[in-house]
């Protein structure tokens, strides 16, 4: 059994909600953390936690959500320039 998608089965799901990319991601501790994409680099929120435990497999799928992110955004940047042209 996967216990962090038994507790939080949104994690590791890539988002884009009209715009916004975000992902949630569980630590070693099984803390939750929410991620989001800004258009440079990621945001890991961790207000709520003194610290955050990060695995191998946890920073290989924060690269994959930044390449995933910086396709998502150029997208919509293209649909923004498109919009403007009409």
């Amino acid at each position: 059994m996967n216990i962090e998608k038994e507790l939080f089965p949104e994690c590791y799901k890539m988002k884009n909600e009209n715009g916004f990319l975000k992902t949630l991601i569980v630590d070693e501790e099984i803390d939750p953390f929410n991620v989001s994409y800004d258009g440079s680099g990621i945001e890991i929120d961790t207000k709520d936690y003194t610290h955050i435990s990060l695995s191998a497999k946890h920073l290989i799928f924060l690269l994959d959500f930044i390449d995933w992110a910086e396709i998502e955004f150029e997208k919509e940047i293209i649909k923004e320039i498109n919009d403007e042209k009409i």
